[in-house]
């Protein structure tokens, strides 16, 4: 069924002080999370949000995966329109997941589904973190940084989305809509991750996405697996991206596990 995250209904562009319990406590020590995020949406209108997701009892959370690139999708009955983040990230069994979010939104709500999976505990099989990073996002507008992919199938300029504080074994991207243009002509976009802002290094290449005419990001993260590489700290994340045709200003930010 999933749970409803509600935005908060006081002040746009704020972290809801109160965070919804998903789960009341964990049956096992997961090493694998994997969020659905769905019903949050605006037709033809911005509908930038942020979503955190954290541990802990009740008025005592942390928050392990923050700012999530969370608006700007459909319904999450309908697989193209939901969007879907992999981290391998380490919950210790008996724990307390929950979520909050902020919004340009001061009414309405997103749905927010949590996938668990265990495995062995050795690296040299399956590496996971314990704390995620939130690389170009905006909280003045529940956004990321903004960016324009490159028309008819031409490559975009790279944009920056800062400078890592921490030392990463895996990359995961997050796309949304920008404010900046919420009125879309219905295009299919592919991006690619990169570093360094000077001579950048393309890690990975076509993550794929299509955009409606209704500013929903169809399939959104569907086929978008994590990125794992060593990256240092002190390395600038890159971003870029192509359109099918004329290309929309969308947002990004980029969230190293460590």
């Amino acid at each position: 069924m999933g749970t409803t995250i509600n935005h908060y209904v006081t002040t746009a562009h704020t972290k809801n002080p109160t965070f919804t319990q998903m789960i009341a406590s964990t049956a096992f020590d997961a090493t694998l999370v994997v969020l659905t995020i769905g019903v949050n949406n605006v037709s033809n209108g911005d509908s930038s949000s942020l979503l955190d997701i954290a541990i802990g009892a009740a008025s005592s959370e942390t928050v392990i995966i923050p700012d999530l690139m969370a608006g700007f999708v459909g319904d999450v009955s309908v697989s193209a329109g939901s969007r879907h983040y992999i981290f391998p990230l380490y919950i210790p069994a008996g724990s307390r997941i929950s979520a909050r979010t902020q919004s340009v939104r001061t009414s309405g709500s997103m749905t927010v589904y949590v996938q668990l999976f265990g495995g062995p505990h050795n690296p040299d099989r399956w590496w996971y973190g314990q704390q995620v990073t939130a690389y170009g996002h905006n909280a003045a507008n529940s956004a990321g940084t903004k960016f324009t992919p490159g028309d008819t199938g031409a490559e975009g300029t790279g944009v920056s989305l800062g400078t890592t504080t921490a030392n990463h074994g895996c990359l995961v991207l997050g796309v949304q809509g920008h404010p900046d243009d919420v009125a879309w002509a219905g295009r299919t976009y592919h991006f690619d991750v990169g570093l360094d802002s000077t001579a950048t290094q393309w890690l990975l290449a076509d993550y794929w996405i299509a955009g409606s005419t209704s500013t929903e990001l169809l399939g959104c993260d569907g086929l978008w697996l994590p990125l794992f590489w060593p990256v240092l700290s002190g390395s600038v994340l890159m971003v870029r991206g192509e359109c099918s045709g004329t290309a929309d200003a969308l947002s990004a930010a980029i969230y190293g596990v460590s």
